[in-house]
Order: structure tokens, then sequence, then C-alpha cells
């Protein structure tokens, strides 16, 4: 059964001109009507295109994994052990947000006298990094010496 709202609801637009070109289905050239339905052929045309170039949800397979991350999350792992090959880093902690680091996910920074990190923020909008003066996870770098490298 109908209700009173199901009569009134509006139409959509193509719901509308649809409706229109139904009532008169041989127009005569160059009127409205030919015009109207040239351009629901058109947008059936462009649908139908759009449709077949769209890979639907379910079957899209998952992104590639990016071999730059990739590196970069095993070189993040081998520095969480406590070690480095790269003398800079010596005596320098990790920040503990991993990948929500706003300085990076390799950022390593001096401590504190406290033994906190210093305050980082992101470099265009300012934001601070959710491990900015708190205590690093992991302990100071050391240099990694022949007989501790797992190469």
């Amino acid at each position: 059964m109908t209700t009173r709202s199901d009569v009134n609801a509006p139409l959509t637009p193509l719901a509308a001109a649809r409706a229109a070109a139904a009532t008169n289905p041989d127009p005569a050239p160059d009127s409205w009507a030919a015009h109207l339905h040239a351009a629901l052929a058109e947008v059936d045309r462009l649908t139908d295109l759009l449709a077949a170039r769209l890979v639907p949800l379910g079957d899209a397979s998952p992104p590639k994994a990016d071999p730059t991350y990739e590196r970069m999350q095993q070189k993040r792992a081998e520095a969480e052990t406590g070690y480095t090959n790269y003398p800079p880093f010596v005596g320098r902690v990790l920040c503990p947000a991993r990948d929500k680091c706003t300085a990076g996910l390799l950022a390593v920074f001096q401590p504190l006298t406290d033994g906190r990190l210093p305050m980082h923020r992101h470099e265009r909008f300012g934001t601070p990094c959710e491990g900015a003066r708190k205590k690093p996870v992991t302990p100071p770098l050391k240099l990694r010496t022949a007989a501790e490298d797992p190469a």
C-alpha cells in the first residue's frame, strides 16, 4: 500500500527527465524532447562506460607494499635492538611514536637531561608529535661491532 509521502516524494533530476521523455517516445527532430532523448542516451552511454572501467570493491586487489617503506621499517627494527652502524646516531634514541612521529620513522633525538625526548613538531603543519616529551622505549643507540653484526 502506498502512503501519502510515497506519492508526493520528489523525483531526482534524472528520474524526472526519464519520466518527461517517456511522455513523448517519438519526438520531432530539433525539439526539446529530441534533445532530451539525446542527452539521456549520452547519460546511459557514459554510465555503461564508467561501469565497464570500474573494478567492484570486492574484486580489488590489495595495494602493493612500498619497498622504500619496508626498508625503513627494517632499519627501524634494527635500530630498536639498540645498535646502529651509523656513528652520528650513537647516544641518540628513537621516538616511541613510531609511524606517527612527525619527524619520520627513522628520526633519532638526543635525549634531554631528564631522559625525555625533546619537543618535535611537523615541519609544515606544526602539530606536535605524540612521542614528544616522553620517555623513550629504546635504550640509547650504541655502535654495532663486527661480532654483533647480524649480516
